[in-house]
Formats: structure tokens, sequence, C-alpha cells
């Protein structure tokens, strides 16, 4: 039985040049139409995934899906005694430092050092001072 592949062998190498021609021939007409020059114009997509915060927006740590308790109102001390205005926008903590928080944010307004002041308990007035 005669081997056919010497005689496909020319065919294939001419159906390969023509690929390439062909290719190369697409490549020039359409490049110009697929080169865009206004990449400056459009914002950048953000590839990073939104950060995960808590119920109350606080940020998690990196492979937290929940938090069980608040990163809020931390004394740096242990508290010994604690106040909480009239009002209810104020909570003041004492046992190290003095420390006077916002309620709505959980951020200090104000702290006094254990060095500046002199303090066993405290109370809030109902003028709020």
């Amino acid at each position: 039985m005669a081997s056919f592949r010497p005689a496909i062998e020319p065919i294939r190498d001419e159906f390969r040049r023509t690929a390439a021609v062909l290719c190369a021939g697409l490549m020039v007409v359409l490049a110009p139409n697929l080169i865009r020059t206004d990449w400056a114009d459009e914002p950048r997509p953000s590839h990073k995934p939104a950060a995960r915060v808590d119920r109350i927006g606080d940020p998690l740590p990196p492979g937290a899906l929940l938090r069980l308790g608040t990163l809020r109102f931390q004394h740096p001390d242990v508290v010994q005694d604690m106040a909480l205005s009239p009002d209810g926008k104020t909570l003041v903590t004492i046992g190290g430092p003095l420390i006077a928080w916002d309620t709505a944010t959980a951020k200090a307004r104000w702290e006094a050092g254990s060095q500046e002041i002199a303090y066993e308990t405290i109370t809030c007035a109902q003028s709020g001072s």
C-alpha cells in the first residue's frame, strides 16, 4: 500500500502559509479599529474587593466574616467607674485616664491622664456639667 504522506506535505505547507498571510492581512485591516486612544478617559476598574465591615461599620480583619462584640469604647486600662450624662450623649469612664466618650460615635471627646487629675468616683450633674 502506497503512502500518501509525501503528496500531502506540500499541500499542508501551502495551507499554513496561506493561513498566516490571511491572519496578517486581517490584523493590518482590523488593528486600527481595535486600538483605543481613550483609555485615559475611563476610570480603571478596582480589582480590590470591598473591605468587610461589621454591623456597626467597623472594619473586620482579613478573613473574618463577623465580629462578636465591638472595638468601640475600649478603655486603655481597667474601668473603675463610669457615668452617663443626663442627655445620653457622653459617657465618662475612669481607671487610669479619665475619658469622655461620644456615645453616638464611640470616639473619645477628651482625655485626662491619671497624673493630671485625682479622682475616686465620677458623677454627672443634671445640668450637664
